[in-house]
């Protein structure tokens, strides 16, 4: 049978980025939509530390499946709590502010496309550098010629290398 109950940790959590949201991004939107082209440092400077802490546990996690299992799997079964709390996050966020939201600090798309389709190795290489120093701001770029940011345009295609399996 289908819970719906939300877990109280993921709750607690919602709690705390429901604060946020409500006195560190409300607040500030009429200013930055004013402001559009600037970045919103403050909120930036706010948020790296726990950002980048995220990161960090991720890259931690990586390293510990891959030990475990070899190929990044977790072997867990269950629900997904992580994602729960993650999609209640965007929507929290988004609520606050969804500009705000969308500048922050995170690997974001590109980060999204080494998640899914990278080797643990390649999701600790590439992610593992949102896990340290300064903010860094994650992107994708997909084009060829004649094609431009079109992606129904584009006629590249991957073939598989037998030797190396890439």
């Amino acid at each position: 049978m289908i819970n719906f109950e939300i877990p109280e940790k993921v709750q607690n959590q919602m709690q705390m980025i429901h604060m946020v949201a409500e006195q560190a991004m409300r607040p500030y939107s009429r200013q930055l939509d004013e402001h559009e082209h600037e970045r919103p440092q403050m909120f930036v400077d706010m948020t790296w530390p726990f950002t980048r802490e995220m990161v960090k546990r991720d890259i931690k996690r990586l390293q510990k499946q891959a030990e475990e299992n070899g190929n990044g799997a977790s072997g867990k079964k269950g629900p997904n709590v992580a994602l729960l709390a993650l999609i209640l996050m965007i929507e929290e966020l988004s609520w606050g502010d969804a500009g705000q939201y969308l500048c922050l600090p995170h690997p974001m798309l590109g980060g999204a496309a080494v998640q899914s389709a990278g080797t643990p190795e390649q999701q600790i290489r590439f992610l593992g550098k949102f896990a340290e120093g300064d903010p860094k701001w994650g992107a994708m770029a997909i084009t060829e010629p004649g094609a431009g940011s079109d992606n129904s345009s584009m006629r590249t295609t991957a073939i598989l290398d037998e030797e190396t399996h890439e």
